[in-house]
């Protein structure tokens, strides 16, 4: 994938995640960096996080879920 695909595959997703179209997993996901590395896209881009109740503990379980994958690898 060229550099400016990679950056055009980012400011998509930031663009999608603003507008909510997104969610900030599905975002990261399209932007092929992880959640950990999003807020800061979001920072350099100065865009706010975007998470209701909801989607903040659907995305904490997530995480969890992955942590307990790694542990047991």
């Amino acid at each position: 994938m060229t550099k400016k695909t990679r950056e055009w595959k980012k400011d998509y997703a930031v663009e999608q995640y603003k507008n909510g179209e997104f969610s900030f997993g599905q975002a990261a996901k399209f932007a092929d960096i992880s959640v950990w590395d999003f807020p800061s896209l979001l920072k350099e881009k100065k865009v706010y996080l975007n998470l209701d109740i909801e989607e903040l503990k659907s995305e904490l379980e997530t995480i969890k879920w992955i942590l307990q994958k790694n542990n047991t690898s």
